[in-house]
């Protein structure tokens, strides 16, 4: 329950973003911040602190059948991210959406 605990607080602040916005340069850079952020624990090992003391104290391949279910999570999420979250599936005429809100110095 640690590991859950700690992998869906991941989750909680992309999934508020998502919900206040439509536009989709906002939502192309939560999708992107979110993945960055499962990929770094993916890569890192990262289970969560107390998730990672709990493993200590158990034996040592029982925790890694945990570790292996961990990373097999962060990698399902990672797929489900790649399969939805796909822009360039988006219709042609809405391409111009994705482009980035940058300002403009209108001062000469």
């Amino acid at each position: 329950m640690t590991f859950l605990h700690s992998a869906l607080l991941v989750f909680k602040k992309p999934l508020l973003l998502l919900q206040s916005t439509s536009a989709f340069p906002e939502l192309a850079d939560i999708f992107e911040l979110f993945k960055g952020a499962i990929l770094k624990r993916h890569s890192s090992e990262f289970y969560g602190a107390k998730t990672a003391e709990l493993l200590k104290g158990i034996d040592k391949d029982c925790a890694e059948v945990l570790k292996s279910g961990f990373k097999e999570f962060y990698e399902v999420t990672l797929e489900y991210i790649d399969k939805w979250n796909r822009p360039e599936k988006h219709p042609a005429n809405v391409a111009w959406a994705l482009l980035r809100i940058e300002k403009l110095n209108t001062k000469r």
